[in-house]
């Protein structure tokens, strides 16, 4: 089996044991996966590197140049480069993980059409929403689906909202849900003996942004912290959310108990992860947004750390019964979770052990591989 996986993900080294572990399970499979060889974030500028270092018999990591990066559903790779690469690839599969209605599945798809490889083409999508959309925009999805649907003959959805949007709105494609990365389990992983701290601690890690909730967390809080006066809030991540969350907190004389910490690499977010007790994700669901996954919820249940969670989005099924869901957005449900958890710690621990458990068997990079293959197996 000969596959082309396509998308910026990858870009990043971290991200590149998916494919590292299926080509080492798989030796059936020829993989290459292309990344763009630079990428723009708001903050600075991604550069492929050195792929050789990631890539071995079966696995090749390549990156072209490539157009509008910084933009997932404009970015699209250098043509008569792009052309040159499948021509020598001749995939059986073409796997693109940007969505629906990018341009990169566009070119991946014509330039198959027109080459006559005759591959399969199939996509990842996260969107568990209808956006709104200005006129211009519309047109444009539009075209982008009525070709990119044609030329598909499956899809992975990353949540089941996505799913359900896919298969009653869109077509009758084959689609699996499957997240489109799984957990690192060296790097995420429980606390050693030596390290276990009684810190006592309830963390947020993500965007700071009103859609992520974090109101009810701080306001549920300020209840935790009168009741209990050893237990602390550390919030890590940054966004336009933020001054008012600090300025609230500064209002209730809690800047001392709630921290506020900026943006960490994974290597750092996996080493404070073993330093808390409880995860919270009080996302709420918007009508331009929905929770698509909630990654940070697998890295925590890895790390044999307590979740919490709204019923946003996917979030109810990424923690299943291996944590507590609460009604988003309400302070009071969040705060009587966080009450119990902290009253009933042998039920902490039980649900810490259950959500451990869950990432072994659903979340792990190579369950996720495996399952990618099995994929690509029903495709042929």
């Amino acid at each position: 089996m000969n596959v082309l996986v396509i998308s910026h993900t990858y870009i990043s080294p971290i991200n590149r044991l998916k494919w590292q572990e299926l080509a080492k399970q798989h030796k059936d499979v020829q993989l290459t996966v292309l990344v763009p060889n630079r990428w723009k974030t708001s903050f600075f500028d991604i550069t492929s590197g050195d792929l050789s270092r990631d890539s071995f018999r079966h696995c090749r990591f390549i990156s072209l140049p490539a157009y509008a990066t910084g933009n997932e559903l404009l970015y699209f790779y250098a043509p008569l480069k792009f052309a040159k690469l499948l021509h020598q690839v001749k995939p059986d599969i073409i796997h693109v993980e940007q969505g629906l209605h990018a341009v990169s599945y566009f070119q991946a798809i014509a330039v198959n059409t027109i080459l006559r490889i005759k591959a399969r083409c199939c996509f990842f999508t996260w969107v568990n929403w209808q956006p709104q959309l200005g006129f211009k925009t519309k047109i444009f999805t539009k075209i982008m689906e009525f070709f990119n649907i044609r030329g598909s003959t499956g899809a992975i959805a990353g949540n089941n909202d996505a799913k359900t949007f896919l298969t009653t709105t869109k077509s009758t494609l084959s689609v699996m849900v499957l997240p489109q990365l799984g957990v690192n389990t060296k790097l995420f992983r429980p606390a050693l003996p030596t390290e276990i701290e009684d810190q006592k601690k309830i963390a947020y890690i993500g965007r700071i942004t009103e859609e992520k909730g974090l109101e009810s967390l701080v306001k549920a809080f300020v209840h935790i912290a009168a009741e209990f006066i050893d237990w602390n809030l550390v919030i890590i991540g940054a966004g336009d959310y933020e001054k008012q969350l600090i300025d609230y907190t500064l209002s209730k004389k809690l800047l001392q108990r709630i921290e506020f910490q900026p943006p960490v690499s994974h290597e750092k977010i996996a080493t404070l992860m073993r330093t808390v007790d409880i995860l919270v994700l009080p996302s709420i669901d918007k009508s331009d947004w929905r929770e698509q996954f909630g990654h940070v919820l697998i890295e925590a249940m890895a790390c044999k750390v307590c979740v919490v969670g709204s019923n946003a989005g996917e979030i109810p099924n990424v923690i299943a019964d291996a944590g507590i869901i609460f009604q988003q957005g309400d302070e009071l449900a969040l705060y009587k979770a966080l009450h119990t958890l902290i009253t009933q710690p042998t039920l902490r621990k039980n649900l810490a052990q259950k959500g451990f458990d869950r990432v072994m068997q659903e979340y792990t990079h190579s369950v996720i591989a495996e399952k990618t293959y099995t994929f690509w197996q029903s495709l042929l």
